[in-house]
């Protein structure tokens, strides 16, 4: 009985398996007639390579790499799984509604790739990380040349001395 009871549980595994990887085909190939189509997403993983975004509507998942943020220079921080830009302060971390386009598509491989064109519909400001806000809301208050850059420091080091 306890063999059969193996059998029985290894074979309901490979079902269940085999179901997930049919489920995972058909959804890329209905993709793939639809690269360039827009679609909210919600990032269910953040990796320095990448976030990793579930679309609402359709349960596919797929990979918006990092070289495809174009408005900044993004660093992964691993203690809070955030991807962080380094000028604005904009910033995507787990649960964050997006907006993406489906980029590629490879049924073969099982591979979908997005690419990020905004925020989700949820999200009404874009996210801004606590650092990132007070240096964005810092350079807005000052006014031009006031207090930073590398010339003014200069100039600040010949008048002392």
């Amino acid at each position: 009985m306890a063999i059969l009871g193996e059998h029985c549980s290894d074979r309901e595994r490979r079902a269940e398996a085999a179901e997930r990887e049919l489920t995972k085909v058909k959804l890329l190939t209905y993709l793939s007639t639809r690269i360039g189509e827009e679609l909210d997403g919600v990032v269910t993983g953040v990796e320095e390579f990448g976030l990793f975004v579930q679309g609402r509507e359709l349960p596919a998942e797929g990979l918006a790499h990092i070289s495809s943020l174009q408005d900044d220079y993004y660093r992964f921080d691993r203690a809070s799984h955030t991807l962080a830009g380094h000028r604005t302060g904009n910033s995507y971390r787990l649960g964050h509604p997006v907006r993406v386009v489906v980029a590629r598509v490879d049924v073969d491989r099982r591979e979908l790739d997005f690419r990020i064109v905004g925020r989700g519909p949820a999200a009404k400001k874009p996210f801004k990380s606590p650092a990132g806000a007070a240096r964005a809301e810092s350079r807005r208050s000052s006014p031009k040349g006031a207090g930073g850059g590398r010339k003014a420091v200069e100039k600040k080091k010949k008048r002392r001395g």
